[in-house]
């Protein structure tokens, strides 16, 4: 068994997914803030 520094696709997709939802929910937290 071989294991590779590459992730699958899936763990990429989900990194990407949490990282964004992230980066919107500090977007969305900055805008309630300043209004």
């Amino acid at each position: 068994m071989t294991v590779t520094s590459v992730p699958e696709p899936a763990s990429w997709a989900m990194l990407l997914s949490g990282f964004a939802l992230v980066g919107m929910a500090a977007r969305r937290r900055q805008r309630a803030v300043a209004a």
